[in-house]
């Protein structure tokens, strides 16, 4: 799952790479919008990734369907700027819960060690991708209270790996290498084009 710094890097792109026919008009709106999806601390994930919680025993199906892009555009319209960014937010999660090289690392995991895998694969390059792309809390409206959800979650992410930040020394979901070519093919999507492919199907 992509860390709050790598959706707001995927957006920076996203803007940078589509300045002739950019529909966005309000930056910070999209911003937010590719952040707020995770910024859920009183209901589940499954309800703002409209997806589904599957068995722990079956861990690649349960990736597979964290995200339900068809759902979402069942209820949201990407027509604002901030139902864009959430789509943008969404796609690219999709995209990685969907990457073999993924989902093959974590087919012969137990639940424990998904959840360890998962947890230390997210938020590992929280330093190092805000000096890359030069993204920081400070684009979107919400930097306190980003500031305030995100140290919560770094303490919880702490506690679950028993160990204090990246010492932990498990896998990646992906490398330093993978993780950036990831942004930037996030970062080239055609949000319209993807709205009409998933409103028709599924996946």
């Amino acid at each position: 799952m992509a860390d709050i710094y790598t959706h707001l890097a995927i957006a920076k792109l996203y803007l940078e790479n589509n300045p002739g026919r950019n529909e966005i008009k309000n930056v910070r709106d999209f911003y937010d919008g590719n952040c707020l999806p995770d910024m859920c601390e009183f209901i589940e994930k499954e309800q703002t990734h409209c997806g589904k919680r599957t068995e722990e025993t079956d861990l690649v199906k349960r990736v597979r369907e964290k995200v339900d892009l068809h759902k979402f555009l069942e209820t949201t319209t990407p027509d604002t700027d901030i139902n864009r960014g959430k789509f943008l937010h969404l796609y690219a999660d999709w995209v990685y819960y969907n990457d073999e090289r993924v989902v093959e690392k974590i087919r012969h995991m137990d639940w424990a060690e998904y959840q360890k895998t998962l947890t230390y694969s997210t938020g590992f390059f929280d330093d190092y991708i805000p000096q890359k792309y030069g993204v920081s809390l400070s684009l979107t409206s919400m930097e306190k209270d980003l500031s305030m959800w995100l140290a919560k979650w770094k303490a919880r992410r702490s506690e679950k790996l028993g160990i204090s930040g990246n010492s932990f020394g498990g896998k990646l979901l992906y490398n330093r290498t993978e993780h950036e070519a990831f942004i930037e093919l996030i970062a080239r999507a055609d949000l319209q084009l993807l709205a009409k492919r998933f409103r028709q199907s599924p996946a």
